[in-house]
């Protein structure tokens, strides 16, 4: 008997076959999209993972970009179209009686370096002079990098000033941490 207007909740035992679900070829690398079509998971894989943990203090007055050199991290992505999601975490920051800024630079290969790539600043800010403490705690920041290559890149944290001359300090009073993390687009 060939039925054409079954419900399935009358099915009362076995399966359907997954040929019957949806077009393409389903197996055990592949899910039913909203379509009705077998399709590859695509992205969000993650590929690896570098991690530099460091306590280092590092303090400045400048107003340009200043590499806080033990706070680096060096991957080399698997695929120039997979993204690297890097998070900074200084830990600690204080300044004088305005505020500063910190971000990270891009050097691929050991080449020339692309200071604040992500175009973005991350400020912290005390308005009536430093903290009684000495230290703010700091929030840390993740950047998205759509670098485009499969050569090593090192990653670097930034600080800056704002525009005066107090003395900004980045990291220090405990472990501060940048991670590269690279995954699947």
């Amino acid at each position: 008997v060939n039925l054409t207007a079954l419900n399935a909740s009358n099915l009362g035992s076995g399966t359907v076959p997954t040929a019957r679900l949806g077009s393409g070829t389903a197996s055990s690398s592949v899910f039913l999209a909203g379509d009705n079509t077998w399709i590859a998971a695509g992205g969000g894989k993650l590929k690896q993972i570098k991690t530099t943990v460091t306590g280092t203090t590092y303090s400045g007055t400048s107003s340009s970009w200043t590499d806080a050199t033990d706070f680096n991290v060096v991957i080399t992505p698997t695929s120039a179209s997979n993204d690297i999601l890097l998070f900074v975490n200084p830990t600690k920051v204080s300044f004088g009686s305005y505020y500063g800024f910190f971000s990270a630079k891009r050097a691929i290969d050991g080449g020339a370096s692309t200071d604040n790539f992500c175009g973005g600043t991350y400020g912290f800010f005390w308005g009536e002079g430093p903290h009684p403490s000495g230290y703010i705690p700091a929030m840390g920041v993740a950047i998205d990098d759509d670098h485009g290559t499969t050569s090593e890149i090192t990653y670097t944290a930034q600080f800056r000033n704002y525009n005066n001359s107090s003395t900004v300090y980045f990291g220090g009073g405990g472990q501060g941490c940048i991670i590269a993390v690279e995954y699947e687009a």
